[in-house]
């Protein structure tokens, strides 16, 4: 495995072999595209039959708001699913040591983190297949992209302070017009993640008329779990745009996005 390490302005190719669970990049692959396409499954379910879906997973009838949020749930799904797939394809490349694909499981792992504790929150809701469903699938995307980046990550676990307000810096700083778009959609992103993320039971909802019930409430979570993934994948490709390199194999699948 090739890890990036920089010293003193030069960047310097380090060779670590990596041993134990989930360190060959065929079963890495593997485990991508299985819970990528897990994930297509799911997506297809909420997006076509909302009303069913939903019913079934909460075990009771639902109205037409609950169905469209569960569209809007389905959604981030896919944007899941395509970063398993980018994920996949850098496996088997040797590539997940990049910093884009470490941020890409970073995002994965920030959205099943939060997903897992919504889930742990809905109380009114614990469903028995919801959580048996929901937590097999988010506890799984949470193992295999913490793993992934911990067995790349050279230094400290998570990006230093410093690190972070520097990105968060350099979003309201592009250097040309691609970069600006993207800077623009990582910012919607971050802040429809927080919208939908502080949601709760009795407050009218800001994106349908009405007041938000449990159901609602656990889906606009839901929905701003993936909209965290999205804000980090919007940023990934600003970055790209910056050094101009969105031409690259790297990021051609996440401008689909």
């Amino acid at each position: 495995m090739m890890l990036l390490n920089k010293r003193c302005g030069a960047t310097v190719r380090v060779t670590r072999t990596m041993t134990g669970f989930l360190s060959d990049p065929a079963t890495q692959s593997k485990a991508y595209w299985t819970l990528g396409s897990a994930g297509v499954a799911t997506a297809a379910a909420a997006l076509l039959l909302p009303g069913y879906f939903a019913g079934l997973m909460f075990g009771a009838a639902t109205d037409p708001v609950v169905n469209s949020i569960a569209r809007a749930a389905g959604a981030t799904l896919i944007a899941s699913a395509t970063v398993k797939y980018t994920l996949k394809e850098a496996a088997l490349r040797g590539q997940l040591y990049m910093d884009t694909f470490q941020r890409l499981n970073l995002g994965l792992a920030l959205q099943a983190s939060t997903c897992l504790v919504v889930l742990a929150q809905a109380i009114s809701l614990r469903n028995p297949l919801l959580a048996a469903f929901m937590g097999t699938l988010c506890g799984a995307s949470l193992l295999l992209s913490s793993r992934i980046y911990t067995l790349n990550k050279a230094g400290p676990p998570l990006p230093s302070p410093k690190k972070t307000l520097s990105a968060a810096i350099s979003v309201l700083m592009p250097r040309n017009g691609r970069a600006t778009l993207y800077s623009l959609l990582t910012i919607t992103f971050a802040g429809m993640a927080a919208m939908c993320l502080g949601a709760s039971p009795g407050r009218p909802l800001v994106t349908y008329e009405g007041l938000s019930g449990p159901m609602t409430v656990f889906l606009h979570r839901v929905t701003g779990a993936g909209m965290l993934l999205q804000t980090l994948v919007a940023y990934s490709l600003k970055d790209g745009a910056d050094r101009e390199k969105l031409g690259a194999t790297t990021f051609r699948r996440g401008s689909r996005l």
